[in-house]
């Protein structure tokens, strides 16, 4: 499986970080949004492993910091 750190410009010109794992890249494939939530953030650990499982049955993932929060830039109005 291909775990890529990327980032995601939002509909603000800032940019998101974000990690997509891909189980195939050769291929179509479902994938899975997976929100960290209030208190989470995109490299915790119990992601982690739910991106990993998914990967296991050919779904690829990708888990995003919000605008603000890890490596995400922040939006100010």
């Amino acid at each position: 499986m291909k775990e890529e750190s990327v980032f995601i410009k939002n509909r603000h010109g800032l940019k998101l970080a974000a990690i997509v794992n891909r189980p195939n890249e050769s291929q179509l494939l479902p994938f899975i949004i997976l929100l960290a939530g209030f208190k989470g953030y995109k490299e915790e650990e119990s992601y982690s492993r739910l991106a990993k499982a998914l990967g296991e049955m050919g779904i690829g993932s990708i888990r995003f910091d919000p605008s603000g929060y890890g490596k995400s830039h922040l939006y100010y109005r």
